[in-house]
């Protein structure tokens, strides 16, 4: 069973490798990685070992992951759009300028 994982982790990132994408080396290689440690943690729960740990381990690991593409993402566009917000930002003092003018005058 392990073998077989190996085969298919090595054929999945031979696929990505033929692939026109920037990074491709690292998904590849990511990808790989993660059919392998499938595999093996099914291997090892099959054979009755308990993989509670490492069921754990993966869960932590891909959550710090996907929190950290998060935040790079969340840097990324607000540090793009900065000027624009800031236009944003203004523009709706000055609606709320002209607002508090007219309801004092009425």
């Amino acid at each position: 069973m392990i073998v077989v994982g190996l085969l298919i982790g090595e054929f999945i990132k031979k696929s990505v490798l033929g692939v026109a994408m920037p990074l491709k080396e690292v998904v590849g290689n990511g990808l790989k990685f993660l059919v392998v440690f499938f595999t093996l943690v099914i291997a090892m729960e099959i054979v009755g070992f308990d993989v509670s740990i490492l069921e754990n381990a993966f869960i932590l690991g891909f959550g710090a992951v996907v929190i950290t593409g998060a935040i790079i993402i969340g840097v990324s566009f607000g540090l793009a759009f900065k000027e624009d917000a800031r236009r944003i930002i203004k523009d709706l003092r000055e609606r709320r300028k002209e607002t508090d003018k007219k309801s004092r005058r009425s």
